[in-house]
């Protein structure tokens, strides 16, 4: 996605306040990666009085654990690649 400035930001209110807080973080834009968002996700104010801090915690261990089931998966290009180096 694009900085606060960009086209993408001034699509919706929702994903425009995205961009400013991200911009406001020192990001260029919307987190690129699942890991990286969790994290932001983790130190958000915004989250944390939005959600409350419980529901934010459980809401986190439960995306990190999708998380780490999809990084664990092997796509079919990986296992074809194994195949033809084995």
């Amino acid at each position: 996605m694009g900085s606060a400035g960009s086209t993408t930001c001034r699509r919706s209110s929702t994903v425009a306040y995205a961009c400013r807080v991200y911009a406001q973080a020192g990001q260029s834009g919307l987190p690129m990666h699942w890991p990286e968002a969790l994290e932001l996700a983790a130190r958000s104010a915004f989250l944390a009085n939005a959600l409350g801090a419980d529901l934010l915690r459980i809401s986190l261990a439960i995306k990190r654990q999708e998380c780490a089931r999809f990084a664990a998966l092997v796509s079919n290009r990986d296992y074809e690649w194994y195949l033809d180096s084995v």
